[in-house]
C-alpha cells in the first residue's frame, strides 16, 4: 500500500494559512489531499501578534486586508473545478470573518469606517481564526535537524521529541533574523520591540539597514526619540540613498499576477526588486521622516557589526568607506533577514546534493520553479521567501497567498477524472 502523501511547513504565518486553506478547499471538492503538518516554535501568527519580536501589533498591515489567504481567487490550475474550489475559499476570507467569526469590529462597522487596514494584532486574529476553521495537523516544537530517509522523504527532528516528522514535501515559510551582538544597546528586530522603553528620550540611533524591516522600527523611534534638532536618527545603507516603496498599479500587478514576470529580463526584474521591495522605507514612514523634529541622515557605506564597541558611554559604529565611526546610544539591526536559515539545519548528506545542483546563493534563488521548489531537487524543497527573483515579486509577502497555495500543493493534489 502506498503511504499517504504528506506535506510538512515550517511555520504558522500566513503561507501555512493559506496552503491549508486552500488543501480543505481542494478536499470540499472531492480533490485527494495530503496531510498537512504545520511545525512552529511558538503560535500561530507568531509573528504578528507583537509577542514575539518583529513588531508591538499596533502597526497598520501593510497590504489590504482583502488580500488575504485566498487572494487573488483565480484558481486556474484546477481546470474546471476552478469556480467550485474558489466558492469553498471564500469560507476563509477576511470578509467571513468580520461576519462571522469573533472579530473585534464588526464587518458593518468597517465597512462604515472606510475599510481601514487592520493592526497586525487584528490580523494574527484572523489567522487563528483560519488554523480553527480548517484540518491541519498544528505541532508547537522547533525543527533541529533536517535529513532524508532512505526511502526519500524528509526527515525533520524536533526539539524534545523522540519521533521525527516524516513528509514528502518541505516548505519553509519565513526568514530568520541576523543573531544579536551580545553588545549593550545594540538590540535585533526581534529584541527591540520588548525594549522599548528604553529608547524613551533618546538623542541618536543608528539603525543599520534600510529595507521594509526597518521601516516600523524607524516609525516606532520617531515617537521615542526626543522631538528637538539635536536628535540624530542615522540610517545605514550600502547605497546611501532611501527610497519611498512604490504602489502604483504598474508595480503591484506583478506581485497579484506574475504571469509576464519571467519573461522579463533579469536585469529588469534585479532593478524592480531593488526599486520597490529592497532598500525601500513605507510610504508612511517616509512622510513621518518629513514631519519629524529630529535631524535624519542616510549614511552610504556599511557598518562593520563585528567590530562595534562600547566606549564610554557610547556605542562606536565603523562604517566602511568612512575615517571616523558613528557615535551613538543605541544600534538597531534592520539588516535583510536570513532566508537561507534552513541550510543550516541540513544534515551533511543534505547540504552536499543540494550544492550539486545549487553552486551559489544566487543560483539558489534561480532555481525556484513555478510549483516555488528547487528545481531538479528530491524530495520537494519549496522556498517561497527565494521566489520573488524566479517566479514572481509578491510570492515572499502577502498579495498573493492563494497563487501560492495553488502552486505548491499543485505537487501533491489530484482531482477526480
Amino acid at each position: 500500500m502506498e503511504t499517504p502523501k504528506r506535506l510538512i511547513i515550517l511555520g504558522a504565518g500566513p503561507k501555512a494559512l493559506a496552503i491549508a486553506a486552500k488543501a480543505a478547499a481542494l478536499r470540499a471538492a472531492s480533490a485527494e489531499v495530503p496531510a498537512i503538518t504545520i511545525l512552529e516554535k511558538s503560535e500561530i501568527g507568531a509573528h504578528w501578534n507583537g509577542r514575539h519580536g518583529f513588531t508591538d501589533g499596533f502597526q497598520p498591515l501593510v497590504t489590504p486586508p482583502e488580500m488575504d489567504v485566498g487572494f487573488p481567487y483565480s484558481s486556474d490550475h484546477w481546470g474546471p473545478a476552478k469556480a467550485d474550489i474558489d466558492r469553498h475559499m471564500l469560507r476563509y476570507s477576511w470578509s467571513s470573518y468580520k461576519v462571522l467569526g469573533e472579530a473585534s469590529e464588526s464587518y458593518r462597522s468597517w465597512i462604515d469606517r472606510g475599510r481601514p487596514f487592520p493592526t497586525l494584532v487584528e490580523w494574527s486574529e484572523y489567522l487563528r481564526w483560519v488554523a480553527e476553521q480548517v484540518d491541519i495537523d498544528f505541532q508547537q516544537g522547533e525543527a533541529v535537524e533536517i535529513g532524508v530517509t532512505e526511502e526519500g522523504r524528509w526527515r525533520i527532528a524536533v526539539a524534545g521529541d523522540p519521533v521525527p516528522l516524516v513528509g514528502d514535501g518541505l516548505v519553509v515559510t519565513g526568514p530568520r533574523v541576523p543573531k544579536p551582538l551580545g553588545v549593550p544597546n545594540c538590540f535585533n528586530a526581534l529584541d527591540f520591540w520588548d525594549n522599548l522603553e528604553l529608547f524613551r528620550g533618546a538623542y541618536i540611533v543608528c539603525v543599520v539597514g534600510a529595507g521594509l524591516t526597518a521601516s516600523p522600527m524607524v516609525e516606532a523611534l520617531l515617537s521615542l526619540l526626543r522631538p528637538v534638532p539635536q536628535s540624530y536618527l542615522y540610517l545605514i545603507s550600502k547605497s546611501g540613498f532611501v527610497f519611498s516603496q512604490g504602489r502604483g498599479h504598474d508595480e503591484t500587478r506583478h506581485y497579484i499576477d506574475p504571469t509576464d514576470w519571467p519573461r522579463m529580463r533579469a536585469t529588469s526584474r534585479r532593478e524592480f526588486l531593488r526599486r520597490v521591495d529592497r532598500g525601500v522605507l513605507l510610504p508612511e514612514v517616509s512622510e513621518a521622516l518629513k514631519r519629524a523634529r529630529i535631524t535624519y541622515k542616510t549614511v552610504a557605506g556599511e557598518a562593520k557589526m563585528e567590530t562595534v564597541r562600547d566606549h564610554e558611554g557610547f556605542l562606536e559604529v565603523p562604517v566602511i568607506g568612512h575615517r571616523r565611526p558613528l557615535s551613538v546610544d543605541f544600534l538597531l539591526d534592520a539588516r535583510n533577514m536570513n532566508r537561507r536559515w534552513f541550510v543550516d539545519l541540513f544534515e551533511k548528506a543534505v547540504v552536499e546534493r543540494l550544492e550539486t545542483i545549487v553552486s551559489s546563493k544566487e543560483s539558489l534563488e534561480h532555481s525556484i520553479d513555478f510549483h516555488l521548489k528547487v528545481n531538479d531537487f528530491t524530495p520537494n524543497l519549496h522556498l517561497p521567501m527565494l521566489a520573488s527573483f524566479a517566479q514572481g515579486p509578491g510570492f515572499p509577502n502577502l498579495h498573493c497567498l492563494g497563487l501560492l497555495s495553488d502552486r505548491i500543493l499543485a505537487c501533491y493534489c489530484k482531482l477526480p477524472g
